[in-house]
């Protein structure tokens, strides 16, 4: 009986010693947590601080581009009021009366196009150009520009994937009864992806639009088992 108990106390003994390890190796995990916390805080700051920095760059940017434009604009109607008064006269006019008094008919022509920047770094993006009515400015009655100050064209950048990633099976297949041309590869692409292959081939990517297409292409995949298609 009495080693009984000697046995059971020891067994006390190191079930309270496992305990203060285990409270030992707690308190460690939660200082090693809190530390953790506080990097990724410090590190969040530092990346908002950043994107605050870059959004002024840009603030200022847009701001210095306006006053140039502002700038400009200026300029070029001096200009034509310059040319207006000293060189029109000497080239046309309309004589109204006996006075010597002519008014100069001027119409207004279209400055050069300026364009922005492609919307994306590579693929096919928009690029938005721009032209203002002030080379000269209509003036005393004279016709506008015709046309729009402001353009969307499409721009195209060297690709973001590489040209072979498709690996097409049997090369790109054409069925001019459905209009359309069809790429079947084991690559998994998303819906931008796919679309920025089709640009490759100066094509876009289109939905399935007829039911005789849909059932050629689930025959196709049938055949040949582990293939997709854009």
């Amino acid at each position: 009986m009495k080693e009984n108990y000697k046995a059971l106390l020891q067994r006390v003994d190191d079930n309270e010693q496992d305990i203060a390890s285990l409270r030992g190796q707690k308190q460690l995990l939660e200082k090693e947590l809190e530390n953790t916390r506080q990097t990724f805080s410090c590190e969040i700051e530092n990346l908002h601080d950043v994107t605050v920095h870059q959004k002024l760059e840009l603030n200022d940017i847009n701001l210095s581009r306006t006053t140039f434009n502002e700038t400009t604009h200026k300029l070029i109607h001096r200009v034509n009021v310059l040319d207006n008064q000293y060189l029109l006269p000497e080239r046309c006019g309309e004589h109204i009366n006996k006075t010597d008094v002519f008014i100069f008919l001027v119409d207004g022509k279209w400055t050069a196009w300026v364009e922005e920047p492609c919307s994306v770094t590579c693929g096919v993006g928009v690029r938005v150009r721009h032209r203002q009515c002030s080379s000269p400015y209509h003036q005393n009655g004279g016709k506008k520009c015709k046309g729009n100050d402001t353009e969307q064209i499409t721009c195209t950048l060297p690709s973001c994937l590489q040209e072979d990633i498709l690996e097409c099976y049997g090369g790109w297949i054409k069925r001019e009864d459905f209009g359309a041309s069809y790429c079947f590869s084991n690559k998994t692409l998303s819906w931008d992806e796919a679309q920025e292959q089709c640009g490759l081939q100066n094509a876009s990517l289109a939905d399935i639009c007829s039911e005789n297409e849909d059932r050629w292409l689930a025959e196709y995949c049938r055949i040949h088992p582990g293939l997709c298609f854009i």
